[in-house]
């Protein structure tokens, strides 16, 4: 079970960065990108595990890098979280791997993957609320300037037309 997430989170990762890359046209940074995922790939296929936290610093610092030069912060944090939970559960992996019993493994294994998920789910949510209140500040700016422009396109016209704001009520009687 593990080894089929850990497969797709390498999977992911790799893609993700080196798409990143050849985004802004920097195709050596995704060459690499994908190497090191496929290397990774191959090398947790055949249960060498002592090279995880190499490939998960390598991902880091590709991570690192693209996110200095980019303006948006959700394909990077993507991939540091998907680079983060591949480092876990191959750190995991190599952790139980001596464990008896298939049912011991396997009910390790479900109850790591569903902390690992809550986990990755919650870190990307909370990373992702300095944008969501990014965008709601830009968009309560947008919408006040909007309304000033009105309030002053409506005073412009009731002054060409001869009216004041204090005249458009009627008199009281």
């Amino acid at each position: 079970m593990t080894r089929i997430a850990l497969s797709g989170l390498i999977i992911v990762t790799s893609i993700v960065i080196a798409l990143d890359y050849t985004a802004v046209q920097a195709y050596g940074f995704a060459l690499i990108a994908f190497g090191l995922g496929v290397t990774w790939l191959a090398l947790e296929m055949r249960e060498v595990r002592a090279f995880g936290t190499v490939f998960f610093l390598a991902f880091l610092i590709l991570t690192i890098l693209r996110s200095l030069a980019q303006a948006s912060v959700v394909i990077p944090l993507l991939a540091l979280i998907t680079n983060l939970a591949a480092w876990d559960l191959s750190r995991f992996r190599a952790r139980i791997s001596g464990e008896a019993g298939d049912e011991v493994v396997a009910l390790l294994e479900t109850r790591h993957l569903q902390k690992l998920a809550v986990t990755a789910l919650a870190g990307f949510v909370i990373a992702l609320l300095p944008v969501f209140i990014q965008l709601s500040l830009n968009f309560v700016i947008l919408i006040s300037i909007i309304l000033g422009i009105m309030v002053v396109l409506r005073q412009s016209v009731l002054l060409i037309n001869g009216k004041s704001s204090s005249h458009d009520t009627p008199p009281h009687q």
